[in-house]
């Protein structure tokens, strides 16, 4: 008797561990924001006022490949001059969940900025939050693991909201955080700049010169828009200068930050439409 009990309490027992080891062994759950996003929609929003970007069918080829490790790819693309859609190049970025559906993304790449992510539905949007001289911009960008393969491939030009003459409006430096200056005369309020459809920059300062005011030439450069609202212009001589630039209705505002000696500068200017 005693030794049919032992056979029952150990055939219990082996089935109780087996049981236990299979509730030990289900597969850990994936975070849903696991996988590739690919880029469908960039919006502005600025002071209130917000604008939607036209996207060609290249720069929706731009996706997060995001992994559980905590790392995403990001691969970025652009239009060659043979109109082919060629890739641009990539940056790591570091993940992290902040809350149910909502995530940290941060750029270790670039100066370690960190953008708000959130999970809607099917959709990941981006948020990037930051402020341009006096305005507040948000920065959106919505992913979706299908691609949207819609765009300019049927030829329909798509107008950069740079593209027109802009007369200079105000100008605002600062030095270490610190405002300088942000008076601008009469006179430099002639200075006019001209993006154009192909990709060429005309400039034309002025300056006062005694009581004249005075060109200081036109220059001829070349512009290129480099995505998330920055723009890079080229002068003949191979000189680049980077800046942001913010639009907000008729305006639009360049930020550009530079490094000399052991101060740092930050020029905000204003342009106004007038063509």
């Amino acid at each position: 008797m005693k030794k049919t009990m032992f056979i029952v309490m150990v055939t219990v027992m082996s089935f109780v561990a087996c049981s236990s080891d299979d509730d030990n062994s289900q597969e850990p759950t994936i975070d849903p924001i696991v996988g590739k996003w690919y880029q469908i929609e960039e919006r502005q929003i600025v002071n209130g006022e917000e604008t939607t970007f036209l996207m060609n069918a290249c720069e929706k080829m731009d996706n997060f490949d995001i992994k559980e490790d905590g790392t995403i790819l990001s691969t970025f693309h652009y239009r060659d001059a043979n109109d082919e859609c060629q890739k641009d190049g990539s940056q790591n970025i570091d993940w992290m969940i902040s809350a149910e559906g909502v995530y940290t993304f941060t750029y270790i790449e670039d100066d370690g900025y960190t953008t708000e992510v959130k999970l809607e539905g099917e959709t990941l949007i981006e948020t990037y939050t930051y402020t341009s001289g006096d305005s507040s911009v948000q920065d959106i960008h919505v992913y979706s693991m299908t691609p949207d393969e819609s765009g300019d491939d049927e030829g329909v030009q798509q107008e950069d909201p740079v593209i027109g003459k802009w007369q200079y409006t105000e100008a605002i430096e600062y030095m270490n955080g610190e405002q300088q200056s942000s008076e601008l005369s009469e006179c430099e309020k002639q200075s006019i700049i001209e993006f154009r459809v192909d990709g060429t920059l005309i400039s034309e300062f002025f300056d006062e010169d005694g009581t004249d005011c005075v060109s200081q030439g036109v220059d001829n450069l070349q512009w290129e828009n480099k995505g998330e609202g920055v723009y890079e212009t080229r002068y003949e001589n191979g000189d680049k200068y980077t800046a942001k630039i913010t639009f907000n209705k008729n305006t639009f505002t360049s930020e550009e930050t530079y490094v000399d000696g052991e101060n740092t500068y930050t020029n905000v200017d204003t342009y106004t439409k007038i063509d």
